[in-house]
């Protein structure tokens, strides 16, 4: 699946490829452990779970201003956008 995804030029590298695709499945494994009567604060692993590489990526491009392929502006806006939605999730339900 992660070639097929780099193939058709979804992602620049296969880590964004493989980030991308183990968040969906955390994300519907989350899911389920909701519906699972396990409460809302399930959501807060994700969370932390997506904060790791927002605080390594804007330390690695912003504050040290290296290069990096893992640790991108993409990676920065992707983990922020999964943050955004985990807190969405966990205020509706």
């Amino acid at each position: 699946m992660i070639e097929y995804l780099l193939k058709k030029g979804l992602f620049k590298n296969a880590n964004h490829a493989i980030w991308f695709t183990c968040s969906i499945f955390f994300f519907i494994f989350v899911i389920l452990l909701y519906y699972g009567k396990l409460g809302k604060y399930v959501f807060l692993l994700p969370i932390i779970f997506h904060l790791s590489p927002i605080l390594n990526a804007i330390n690695i491009n912003y504050i040290k201003k290296e290069k990096s392929e893992i640790y991108s502006d993409d990676c920065i806006w992707f983990n922020i956008l999964m943050v955004i939605c985990y807190i969405i999730l966990m205020l509706v339900f």
